[in-house]
């Protein structure tokens, strides 16, 4: 059973710079800071006007859909491939484990807000930085495919299903 929130979860509006962008894939670095030491990971996240997908090195893959009727909301596929597994994450899911509030928040992932950051745990007190280190005038369109018909021998499940195993 789902709890529905005791607050405003409305997604903040879009300004109108993010409704139609052109396809761009970006290559970031995550600077983190662990005890004195420095940590760098490098990612690829490319981006349409209704889907991002987000690569990390830890064999997962996200993958985030604007949603078709509301453009403020978004939805996420977190694709787990050492477990053969597709988690999907609803609005509310995204909203609670990843303090993502709609579709602002996933294209703006390089600001104070910004999704990709979340997307890697740190530990308290680790400091992070997310660096965009160039960009590519264009997707792979592949990458952007539902995660279902990309990996059809995966199985599907919410995020309740997840956690309960």
């Amino acid at each position: 059973m789902r709890l529905e929130p005791s607050f405003d979860v409305s997604p903040p509006e879009l300004p109108s710079e993010l409704i139609e962008v052109p396809p761009v894939t970006f290559l970031v670095a995550v600077e983190q800071a662990i005890a004195g030491r420095a940590a760098t990971t490098h990612h690829m996240v490319s981006q349409t006007s209704d889907r991002v997908h987000v690569s990390q090195p830890n064999r997962r893959e996200w993958l985030f859909e604007r949603h078709a009727k509301d453009a403020r909301r978004v939805s996420g596929f977190l694709c787990h491939h050492d477990t053969r597994t597709i988690v999907v994450y609803e609005a509310f899911d995204l909203l609670g484990w990843l303090d993502i509030r709609g579709w602002f928040d996933v294209v703006a992932f390089t600001g104070h807000r910004g999704a990709l950051g979340r997307l890697l745990p740190a530990p308290e007190g680790v400091l992070s930085r997310v660096v965009v280190e160039g960009t590519l005038p264009f997707v792979n369109p592949v990458l952007l495919a539902p995660p279902q018909q990309r990996f059809p021998d995966y199985r599907t499940m919410d995020l309740g299903e997840w956690f309960t195993g």
